[in-house]
C-alpha cells in the first residue's frame, strides 16, 4: 500500500510542473532546478535573477543598458554557457517587421545560421526568441537569445553563448529555468 501511495505522489508531484511557452518551444518537459543558488541583482537594482553560487558574475552599466554576466567558469566552455541578462532603455516593438530585423541582424552582424525563431509571451510580455549556430574561436556555436518587452519604455535582451554541440538543448533548458527566475526589483 505504501509503495502505491509513493507512486502517485510522485505522480501527482510532476503533473504539477508546467512547462511555460518558451520552455514547451524548446522541448523543456523536466523542472530544471538551480541549486546552491542566490538571487543576484544588476548594478541598478532594476532587475534580480537566481544564479549559482559558485558561478563568476559582473556586472556592467551605462547610459543605455544595466547588465548581469554570468558563467560557470568551473566549468569548460563545451559543457556550459555564458548569460548575459540586460535591461535596455528603448522602446521594443513586437510586431511583424521584428522577425526581418532579428534575423537580419544575427546573420549579417554575428554570421549564424537561425534554427528556430518565434514570437510568443515571456513572463506574459510580447517577445521573440531564437536559436542560431555558426563557429565561433573556431568552434561550433549557438546563440540563444530572449527580446522582452519590459514597459514603453525598457526592454529585455538576454544573450546565451552556448559552444560545441553537446547537450546544446539541455543547456538551452537551464538558460531558460534561469530565466524564469528574472523579477523586477521592486521600488523602494
Amino acid at each position: 500500500m505504501k509503495q502505491i501511495i509513493m507512486i502517485f505522489l510522485v505522480l501527482s508531484l510532476q503533473s504539477c510542473y508546467h512547462p511555460t511557452e518558451i520552455q514547451k518551444d524548446f522541448g523543456c518537459t523536466d523542472k530544471i532546478s538551480i541549486n546552491d543558488a542566490i538571487m543576484m541583482q544588476d548594478f541598478q537594482k532594476k532587475f534580480e535573477l537566481m544564479v549559482p553560487k559558485k558561478w563568476a558574475t559582473k556586472l556592467f552599466y551605462n547610459e543605455y543598458q544595466t547588465s548581469l554576466m554570468t558563467a560557470d567558469s568551473l566549468q569548460p566552455l563545451t559543457k556550459s554557457f555564458i548569460l548575459d541578462v540586460s535591461l535596455n532603455n528603448g522602446e521594443l516593438k513586437v510586431d511583424d517587421n521584428i522577425k526581418n530585423t532579428v534575423i537580419r541582424n544575427i546573420i549579417s552582424k554575428e554570421h549564424l545560421r537561425i534554427k528556430k525563431f518565434k514570437v510568443g509571451k515571456f513572463h506574459n510580455k510580447p517577445s521573440v526568441w531564437l536559436l542560431a549556430e555558426g563557429t565561433r574561436n573556431n568552434m561550433p556555436f549557438h546563440l540563444f537569445k530572449v527580446l522582452s518587452k519590459k514597459d514603453e519604455t525598457t526592454y529585455y535582451q538576454i544573450e546565451a553563448q552556448i559552444y560545441g554541440d553537446s547537450l546544446v538543448n539541455k543547456r538551452v533548458c537551464k538558460v531558460i529555468s534561469m530565466l524564469e527566475t528574472l523579477k523586477e526589483v521592486p521600488k523602494k
